[in-house]
């Protein structure tokens, strides 16, 4: 099996398929967006409508010289000084709020238990209230630019296509737009969640998934912006416990939060993993150091800290490599291939072998690429 991954990776790149062009409808993104890599969201906005999209622009010019710093102002510290502290913080016990938090959310979760013969698919969205923006040193997006029904729709049918049999589980608030999503293969679980703590109640809906009835089969956690690409059972047969993807660029968190492999095989190991997880995400909250940096890592980054946190031990990765943390047997998996998203540190010949990729994630900026693949498919419709 790892042979053949290898050689899928390594191999020529294939044939692309062929589709005739549709025009932009020459729409801009809203003017607070630069452009910076015109090809990149002309591959992912062509993947995700399936139909070839071109997209003009001005693409965005490359600042020069001066120091980065983050939202607050502060310099920016090195990844593995903030990786350390937040794995020499690891915690072993939830606080009696959070475990009835879990407690709730479980529930909810068994209640929406589907059968399938695929594998299951955990998607968690709630939008953000007003006007946030998501800034940080690697990331700077305008949630409210994006339309998430068309990103989650776009999300689940992927999931169907690519994964026969499988059900999907979507998460989110109460009363959303959402639960229109729901079919017979997707279970819309509503939860009283804090739509100011995103990643925070991120994290806890997956541990209540884990704990529940709903926790049936092998399982894919996916961010909402991430596409499946590939039947997902070559990546359960590698065998492990949790599969954890990871990249190799400079200023990033190495494993990436954004798409997991969650095996059935032991469900047992997997929680025990992502409950030592939790915990020391209450703990990394209550840190002066991670905080000072961050800000409320309860409303973002903590739930990528946290997961590298408990992964820090086991590093330097390398592809394909199975190691122990937590009474669980992880997998350490390229992002290259497991969970691309394109300019981070990938060939450049990566976006003409998008076929290889199992998961490609329309992260950060990447996410306008749907609104590209929305408009050339709406131009599309009023041709014909």
């Amino acid at each position: 099996m790892l042979l053949r991954l290898l050689k899928s990776v390594l191999r020529p790149r294939a044939r692309q398929r062929t589709a005739a062009a549709r025009p932009s409808s020459g729409k801009s993104p809203p003017p607070q967006v630069w452009l910076q890599d015109l090809d990149l969201l002309k591959g992912l906005a062509s993947l995700a409508s399936g139909q070839t999209v071109e997209i003009s622009g001005k693409p965005k010019e490359t600042a020069e010289g001066g120091q980065v710093v983050v939202k607050s102002g502060k310099p920016e510290l090195p990844i593995g000084e903030i990786i350390s502290r937040a794995a020499s913080l690891r915690g072993a016990r939830r606080s009696p709020a959070l475990e009835a938090r879990v407690r709730r959310y479980e529930e909810a979760f068994a209640r929406a238990a589907r059968p399938g013969s695929g594998p299951n698919a955990f998607i968690y969205h709630v939008d953000m209230p007003g006007e946030e923006v998501i800034n940080y040193v690697d990331v700077t997006f305008f949630p409210k630019h994006f339309d998430y029904t068309d990103i989650l729709r776009r999300c689940i049918d992927r999931v169907r296509s690519r994964c026969p049999g499988a059900t999907v589980t979507l998460a989110t608030a109460r009363d959303t737009p959402y639960r229109a999503l729901a079919a017979p293969d997707v279970a819309v679980v509503e939860l009283d969640v804090d739509p100011m703590q995103p990643m925070y109640e991120r994290a806890s809906a997956l541990l209540a998934y884990l704990r529940s009835a709903a926790f049936n089969r092998d399982t894919v956690f996916l961010d909402s912006d991430a596409l499946v690409n590939r039947r997902l059972d070559e990546v359960f047969a590698l065998g492990f416990d949790v599969g954890l993807t990871y990249r190799e660029a400079e200023r990033l968190m190495p494993v990436n939060e954004g798409v997991m492999f969650l095996s059935a095989r032991r469900p047992e190991r997997v929680r025990g993993f992502f409950e030592a997880r939790l915990a020391t995400y209450e703990a990394l909250a209550a840190d002066p150091y991670i905080t000072g940096f961050y800000g409320d890592v309860k409303r973002w980054r903590g739930g990528q800290l946290s997961l590298n946190a408990h992964a820090h031990g086991l590093s330097p990765y390398s592809p394909y490599r199975s190691d122990e943390a937590d009474g669980a047997r992880l997998r350490f998996l390229p992002c290259d291939t497991f969970n691309f998203a394109g300019g981070e540190g990938e060939a450049a010949s990566a976006m003409e072998r998008l076929d290889e990729r199992f998961v490609v994630h329309f992260k950060g900026m990447r996410k306008y690429a749907f609104m590209y693949a929305a408009q050339a498919e709406q131009a599309s419709s009023r041709v014909s």
